[in-house]
């Protein structure tokens, strides 16, 4: 009787399978930051667009959100806290 095992046997031997982290990761709220006509925004990422190539975003110092053409965004990193 042969028994199937988590470790792969490759030309090499025996190979152990990728590490995973048994406990769950964190959740951090990471907001993205994007620049538009010279002005700094938040990716709103919770709703999807109304519009196809448009993206939601919201201006960093607070207020609506706008709908923005994604062609118009510049990524620019995460937003600082």
């Amino acid at each position: 009787t042969v028994e199937a095992s988590a470790v792969d046997i490759g030309p090499a031997g025996p190979t152990d399978p990728p590490a995973t982290s048994t406990r769950p990761q964190p959740k951090t709220n990471r907001r993205l930051h994007v620049e538009m006509d010279g002005q700094d925004y938040q990716l709103v990422v919770s709703v999807a667009p109304a519009k196809e190539g448009h993206l939601y975003v919201r201006p960093l110092k607070g207020g609506p959100r706008l709908l923005a053409p994604a062609a118009a965004l510049k990524l620019r990193g995460f937003v600082s806290r």
